[in-house]
């Protein structure tokens, strides 16, 4: 037997021993060379009862699109470095109270499913039917993400967005904040119907350009966020035309002072937004709290790599072995 094959199946077997912090129940791996529960991710989907947790293996093969009908726990490991990619994933009504985390997701959509978390994970797009009702629909936490549509009661937070948030509707029950923004087109067809505006709040808004950047505000009420140009230029508001808008407490033109950052490439996975002491935005956010990423106590991972997940570091080994022989493994284990 090959000790590449062995430590495959190490490996498995650790993350399936840990259960209590994985709280697995069902695990899923597509790859040829695996041997797992399930190796079709939809079908352990209409395997599982309500509250199952399912952990998707990272793969090099896409798992194609599923949908969610119950309440499920649905669970990867390394979205950035080494992924479990999902193509779509609908979630329906009966799928309400669903968590995904720790995946590579081109698009999620939903239209009646409540109170769901969506944390952790790489994200093409998240789009929103229009239902009605007086429940939260998600909480999208966390997350390196391109695109959110037609979001309604939804609490947006410490996500890295490259791209932006389109139609925003219900503006009193969807909360923007402690975001990083990397696009000047950040926010568009708001619902302005008397006078309405969208509440952003205690984000920073990144550019690099050797040109003067000013960022358009259209039914935007933009409080107490951080502006800065890597490039060296200016980054300012543009008040001469935006349209129904408001501005509070702005820091224009202010280095965030991030721990580590790398201003060439802001999407960089070494990259580590903690604010270093002294940072102008320490404190700056509404009621006193830390501008940015980081802000309301949240410790956001550049590798997105989950919490709860532990670990593994495989430091010493015996060797090969003859098949059917043993093997002396020392790793180690770090929850996270």
């Amino acid at each position: 037997m090959k000790k590449t094959r062995l430590f495959k199946n190490l490996i498995l077997t650790v993350f399936v021993s840990c259960s209590y912090l994985l709280n697995a129940q069902i695990s899923v791996d597509n790859k040829e060379d695996t041997n797992p529960m399930f190796k079709n991710l939809q079908t352990a989907i209409n395997a599982a009862n309500t509250g199952d947790t399912i952990y998707v293996h990272s793969s090099t093969i896409n798992y194609g699109n599923v949908e969610i009908d119950k309440k499920i726990v649905l669970l990867g490991r390394t979205p950035r470095t080494n992924p479990a990619t999902i193509g779509t994933i609908e979630i329906k009504l009966s799928g309400s109270g669903t968590i995904i985390k720790g995946l590579s997701i081109n698009r999620i959509s939903t239209t009646f499913a409540t109170n769901l978390l969506i944390e952790n994970n790489l994200i093409n797009s998240i789009n929103f039917g229009n239902p009605t009702t007086t429940n939260r629909i998600a909480t999208i936490r966390g997350n390196y993400i391109r695109n959110i549509n037609n979001p309604r009661k939804t609490l947006i937070t410490n996500n890295f967005i490259t791209g932006g948030i389109g139609s925003v509707v219900e503006v009193n029950s969807t909360i923007i904040t402690n975001n990083i923004f990397i696009s000047t087109s950040f926010l568009t067809n708001v619902d302005k119907a008397n006078g309405k505006k969208a509440l952003v709040q205690n984000c920073i808004f990144l550019v690099r350009s050797t040109n003067l950047i000013k960022l358009r505000l259209n039914d935007v009420n933009l409080t107490n966020c951080l502006l800065f140009n890597y490039g060296g230029a200016t980054f300012e508001i543009d008040e001469a035309n935006s349209v129904n808008y408001s501005i509070s407490d702005i820091l224009e033109n202010t280095n965030p002072q991030f721990t580590k950052f790398n201003s060439d490439n802001f999407e960089d996975i070494t990259n580590d937004f903690t604010l270093m002491t002294g940072s102008p935005a320490i404190g700056a956010g509404l009621n006193n709290q830390d501008i940015g990423i980081m802000g309301n106590g949240y410790n956001y991972r550049t590798t997105l790599h989950p919490f709860g997940i532990p670990t593994i570091q495989i430091v010493s080994s015996t060797g090969q072995v003859p098949e059917n022989g043993t093997i002396k493994v020392t790793f180690t284990g770090k929850s996270n």
